[in-house]
């Protein structure tokens, strides 16, 4: 969770964060945007359990695939 994705997204890509620093680089296909901090929160939590990341599969699939 970000108010600027741009900078966050330069910080991945130049290794400026240590859990992301040997994964890079980075390629932005999909982002959402909240206008509450607070929903954004409890999005990116679900997102981040088994049933948000099968989410994300199944929304991806074709992208993911090709």
């Amino acid at each position: 969770m970000t108010n600027d994705l741009i900078s966050r997204f330069k910080e991945h890509n130049s290794g400026k964060v240590e859990s992301t620093k040997k994964l890079k680089p980075f390629i932005l296909i999909y982002y959402e945007a909240h206008r509450n901090r607070n929903d954004a929160a409890k999005r990116e939590k679900f997102l981040k359990t088994g049933w948000g990341k099968d989410w994300i599969k199944r929304t991806l699939e074709n992208y993911l695939s090709s």
